[in-house]
């Protein structure tokens, strides 16, 4: 299946940049370090995760996860080539309660 509407899926780089690919912050730090080591993405070139993300988010093949009261949650899993490496990564999204547009929850790599 696919992610619903992802073709529409919004993504906050703050995500991204203050906390999947940051060397700073106290929980994203060890994703950082795996992004930077294995895939050369840095807070510098985010962008290439933005619009690995958004492609997955448009054409991916989707998993319906759970549904709770902030929504549906959904995995989206895909393959991706970085300035030094490729790795497989899972995004998560979630439709929120109300909402019909998926959200970026977080990525990592599996």
């Amino acid at each position: 299946m696919r992610l619903p509407r992802g073709d529409q899926a919004v993504i906050d780089s703050r995500k991204l940049t203050d906390y999947c690919l940051s060397l700073e912050h106290d929980d994203g730090q060890h994703k950082a370090r795996l992004f930077q080591e294995l895939l050369g993405l840095t807070q510098g070139n985010a962008e290439l995760l933005i619009d690995a993300l958004k492609k997955a988010a448009a054409s991916g093949d989707a998993v319906k996860g759970r549904a709770d009261r902030y929504g549906q949650r959904y995995v989206v899993d895909f393959e991706f080539a970085g300035p030094s490496g490729k790795a497989m990564l899972r995004s998560a999204w979630i439709v929120p309660r109300g909402e019909r547009v998926p959200r970026l929850v977080t990525c990592y790599i599996l």
